[in-house]
């Protein structure tokens, strides 16, 4: 009973990052690269070796889990691992082949949801992605630091002798 209450937000959890990751790679690719059919082969070479292995390994820790001796857990583990798998399947063929139909509607310049009717020829200005440029200005520099990562790396340190004491 747990794993159909758990395990569709699970999978839904995992596909929308996914989707977000796709979109984003396709947002990414340069803007000399016209062809629909190409962006889309540009953005998943760049995000689908990725998004493949998260979806392996998470496949592999539920299959792993199923060789518990819990009845529950290893149904969850079952129902988990498939459910995994196909969503990924199905992000690589019907996500990415929604996006591309999406680019083609937006190329031709169509409304969203109805889609017969064609949008006014006005320019739009780019977005402005304030969050990531702040990202990149403050916390990357700082993140690079020497005595920053000096720190962190004494942190780790500190926090790996711990696990190791405790295993005694």
């Amino acid at each position: 009973m747990i794993s159909a209450e758990v395990v569709p937000f699970l999978i839904l959890a995992i596909g929308v990052d996914n989707m977000f990751l796709i979109a984003r790679a396709e947002r990414d690719v340069p803007d000399i690269v016209t062809s629909v059919e190409d962006r889309m082969s540009y953005a998943m070479k760049e995000i689908g070796p990725s998004i493949f292995t998260a979806a392996l390994c998470e496949s592999c820790a539920f299959i792993i889990g199923m060789l518990t001796d819990v009845p529950a857990l290893r149904n969850f583990c079952l129902i988990a691992a498939l459910g995994v798998a196909c969503d990924f399947l199905l992000q690589i063929s019907i996500f990415v082949g929604a996006l591309a139909l999406d680019n083609k509607r937006i190329k031709a310049g169509r409304r969203d949801i109805i889609c017969c009717f064609t949008k006014k020829a006005e320019i739009e200005p780019p977005r402005e992605e304030w969050a990531r440029t702040k990202f990149q200005k403050h916390y990357v520099p700082a993140l690079f630091n020497p005595i920053t990562q000096a720190i962190v790396g004494g942190i780790t340190l500190c926090l790996v002798t711990i696990g190791f004491m405790s295993c005694e």
